[in-house]
């Protein structure tokens, strides 16, 4: 079975995080595209920038829409990306779903609790 473990970020990383998280949905929300707002980022450790604009587009994704109902379709439209892009991303998300779940059950059932 395949592991999933999420990055631990140290401190300092978190903090870049959550402010990087406000400040795209502030982009998006002042009329940004997807990748602008994530170009607009001013990290300078790429890695670390490619994980949050990954993990935002996620959040996005879930948002647009298990909240509020929106097709990917009119996601993709939305964020000015690739339709395909978001259907990837969709499906890795589904994915992380699965795997998490998986690993919960195989935990509880270890521990007894399931």
């Amino acid at each position: 079975m395949e592991q999933f473990d999420y990055k631990k970020f140290t401190k300092e990383e978190e903090k870049i995080y959550d402010q990087a998280i406000i400040n795209l949905r502030k982009a998006l929300k002042d009329g940004l595209s997807y990748k602008e707002a994530c170009a607009s980022l001013d990290i300078s450790d790429q890695e670390f920038k490619a994980l949050i604009a990954d993990d935002f587009l996620k959040i996005c994704l879930v948002e647009m829409h298990y909240e509020k109902n929106m097709s990917l379709k009119e996601i993709a439209l939305k964020l000015s990306i690739p339709h395909e892009d978001v259907i990837k991303m969709h499906e890795i998300i589904l994915e992380d779903v699965s795997l998490a779940s998986v690993a919960q059950y195989h935990k509880e059932m270890s521990s007894g609790q399931a």
